[in-house]
């Protein structure tokens, strides 16, 4: 079995040479063109702390693809924030968001021939979403979920409960 079953298809030969342009433009080496092309999906936006770290994880994903033999390239999906969306129009989005993930998951892999791939996701919305595209891609993957919302100063929620309780003031 090749670890290149779908790259190779993109990448190797002659008629494929304009497609190696491009990703020659970005560095890519003759050597680059003979690894698996692997994708690492970061759910990532700094709209919102769920999702906040997940482009600096995708750089140790990165490291780890590339000692396993692999050429590694992150693409983006979108990430929809709950907590800033709620009571107001944003929330129409919310559960939409999940379709749309898998939408581009789905889109970013096959679009550019990746042979596996990667899913970072830090919330109750892009972990589905990249979930979802894992069932529609059916293809070598891995996915990481890590939600940092509670590292550090976990009580800052506290206020925000007791301010809806109306137990607490503006601040």
């Amino acid at each position: 079995m090749s670890l290149r079953p779908r790259s190779s298809l993109w990448y190797d030969g002659p008629d494929n040479l304009p497609h190696r342009v491009y990703l020659r433009a970005i560095g890519f080496t003759e050597e680059d063109f003979k690894k698996p092309l692997i994708a690492v999906v970061a759910a990532w936006s700094e709209a919102g702390p769920c999702n906040f770290h997940t482009l600096q994880l995708s750089l140790a994903v990165k490291e780890g693809v590339r000692a396993a033999g692999g050429k590694p390239l992150t693409v983006p999906t979108i990430v929809v924030n709950d907590g800033i969306n709620m009571g107001t129009p944003g929330m129409r989005y919310s559960l939409i968001s999940r379709e749309l993930i898998a939408d581009t998951v789905e889109a970013q892999v096959n679009s550019h021939g990746f042979d596996a791939w990667v899913g970072i996701s830090g919330c109750d919305k892009t972990q589905p979403g990249i979930i979802m595209a894992t069932v529609r891609l059916n293809m070598p993957r891995q996915i990481y979920q890590d939600n940092p919302r509670h590292h550090g100063q976990a009580d800052r929620s506290r206020p925000i409960r007791r301010h809806t309780r109306g137990h607490a003031g503006e601040r």
